[in-house]
């Protein structure tokens, strides 16, 4: 099965993605990505990283030990 990601807003060389060959987020990537969104230097700049990422800020669910985010 193929995604299509023609129509996605940020354009990337990726046309299309495979169903079994998505790229993964590792917890610790995912952690970093969060942490930047919460604490730039503009509230433009938040928005745009935002909107890249697809987060808003840390998950609160993170604070559990025993959870690994993707």
């Amino acid at each position: 099965m193929l995604l299509s990601h023609c129509n996605h807003p940020m354009p990337t060389d990726v046309v299309e993605y495979r169903l079994e060959e998505l790229p993964l987020r590792l917890h610790d990537s995912f952690m970093v990505q969060a942490k930047s969104v919460v604490s730039p230097p503009t509230e433009i700049w938040q928005e745009e990283l935002a909107k890249a990422s697809g987060m808003k800020g840390v998950p609160l669910l993170s604070a559990l030990g025993s959870l690994r985010l993707p």
